[in-house]
């Protein structure tokens, strides 16, 4: 008489990766077990409270409510209290009971990889639970050895795509350029930024020379003693192009797709094989136009100061000394006329110290307006009566143009004041004697007001550059911070109007702006 002797060698093949496979190994196991059926619970290294099933051997309406009970459980079992499992046991044998599946023996062995518990695996018997099952437990080891380089890989998988996914998103939202070239001097590829910087489409330069694409001149010198120098051919032509890499960036010229020569900061570092054999070159490329900009004005706000600042003091100081000479006796008319000289030219001083804190106040946070409804033909009345006398002075007219019931603007009167100031005052400054006109008509939904003179005009290749800071016209000769355009400017864009210089029908400049009506 035979004696009936499970087959307990199961053969599982470890490359398997897709956890559904384990369906196969689970009917392996309960077969080999001689059980009825059976239920593989895994979380991983996921969340135990939203476990996976795999079963064999359960009818289809009993189903949920044995993976139900399982699940109650899951969080006990994972946290390492495996003294739930008897528990777990009572509680399945019960349901089972209720579920109409007859007399059912359950057994509950929690599948641990590494020391951690990943899951747990019950098997249903009709009858008694064989003995070999009960005391030969390790056999479950095979499934949990083959579960736990399932679920191992499957997080190494996400694990990569997760970085994957990070490193594009890094790449493509980067707002620098970013370039990677190999060993040949090829691009392999670049970013977003980038494309917009050069101009050039990545489908365009990929497998290009690169210093064909961006070729590049380095403003500073390199080589410097004590810094990290990582050369890195780029070219393999005769005029091979050699890179050298600090751990400082370097400053250089980038010329565009377009010609246009762009200011970059430019940081590179080699990338390596698992042998440390260098097989590219990872390059980071800002664009520091904006800061190359501001230390150009930079420079020329410290020269223009130096000497437009030198002037008012070296006279107040002249003046001053002359008036405080305890050796020198000067009539009344005298002192008056120096004390005079005195007054204006520290007049002049702190017109120029207040435009510079006004510009310095405009970059960082704009102008501050208090709108309200106001009269140009009432700003431009002012304007004449207040420049009267220093017109009369330089043999200059000064007439106003504008028709009656002009519609009003919605502005801060004192800034717009201050931009008529300035443009008058310009052109009583730079223009040749004769006449000054001040204009204002309806333009569509603006006012628009022009002041024009009959001096030497403003080259067209100049007429954008003056509204910058410290520029000046190259032809003037009279004195100024440069600051005077530059603040009108910025008073009118903040209105929402427009500023510009033309040349006028006399051949002097016409300076104009607008601005909305009252709505």
């Amino acid at each position: 008489m035979s004696t009936y002797s499970p087959d307990l060698s199961l053969q599982i093949d470890l490359k398997q990766t897709n956890i559904n496979d384990l369906s196969t190994n689970l009917n392996d196991l309960i077969s080999a077990s001689g059980g009825q059926g059976g239920i593989l619970t895994t979380w991983g290294s996921e969340n135990p409270e939203q476990p996976q099933f795999v079963t064999c051997g359960v009818p289809i309406q009993s189903k949920e409510s044995l993976c139900a009970e399982l699940a109650s459980f899951a969080p006990e079992i994972a946290s390492g209290d495996l003294a739930a499992i008897s528990e777990l046991q009572c509680r399945f044998e019960t349901e089972a009971i209720r579920e109409k599946l007859g007399g059912l023996n359950a057994v509950v062995i929690p599948v641990v990889a590494s020391g951690k518990p990943l899951g747990m695996f019950c098997l249903l018997h009709r009858g008694e639970v064989p003995g070999f099952v009960k005391e030969s437990p390790q056999i479950y080891n095979l499934v949990a050895d083959h579960l736990d380089v399932v679920l191992n890989n499957a997080a190494l998988l996400q694990k990569l795509l997760r970085d994957r996914l990070w490193y594009e998103s890094l790449l493509r939202n980067a707002k620098d350029g970013i370039v990677v070239v190999n060993m040949e001097g090829k691009i392999v590829g670049v970013n977003e930024a980038l494309e917009k910087l050069s101009g050039w489409k990545v489908s365009e330069i990929v497998g290009q020379p690169y210093y064909k694409i961006f070729p590049l001149q380095f403003t500073q010198a390199r080589g410097t003693h004590g810094q990290k120098q990582n050369s890195l051919a780029l070219s393999k032509s005769k005029n091979i192009l050699d890179f050298a890499i600090f751990q400082d960036p370097l400053e250089g010229e980038l010329t565009a797709r377009s010609g246009m020569v762009i200011d970059v900061e430019v940081s590179g570092v080699t990338v390596s094989d698992r042998r440390n054999k260098i097989c590219g070159w990872f390059m980071v490329l800002r664009d520091i136009t904006r800061r190359k900009e501001l230390e150009r004005m930079g420079k020329i706000f410290l020269s223009a100061m130096s000497h437009e600042l030198q002037t008012p003091i070296a006279v107040i100081k002249g003046f001053a000394g002359l008036l405080s000479d305890p050796e020198l006796e000067l009539s009344p008319e005298v002192i008056r006329e120096k004390a005079a000289v005195i007054y204006d030219e520290g007049d002049r001083l702190q017109k120029m110290v207040r435009q510079m804190l006004e510009a310095t106040s405009i970059q960082a946070g704009g102008i501050k307006l208090h709108c309200e409804a106001v009269s140009l033909g009432e700003l431009i009345e002012r304007a004449l009566r207040r420049f009267e006398a220093m017109a009369a002075q330089k043999q200059v007219t000064i007439t106003a143009n504008y028709p009656e019931g002009l519609p009003a603007v919605w502005g801060d009167p004192s800034r717009i004041e201050q931009v008529l100031t300035n443009l008058i005052e310009n052109a009583l400054k730079h223009g040749a004697g004769g006449y000054i006109e001040i204009s204002a008509a309806e333009e569509y939904s603006s006012i628009l007001v022009r002041v024009s003179d009959c001096g030497p005009g403003i080259a067209k290749d100049e007429q954008g550059r003056i509204f910058g800071m410290f520029q000046r016209g190259s032809e003037t000769k009279v004195r100024g911070s440069g600051l005077g355009l530059f603040i009108a400017q910025a008073i009118i864009e903040a209105h929402g109007g427009r500023i510009g210089v033309e040349t006028a029908p006399s051949g002097g400049a016409c300076f104009y702006f607008s601005l909305p009506k009252e709505q």
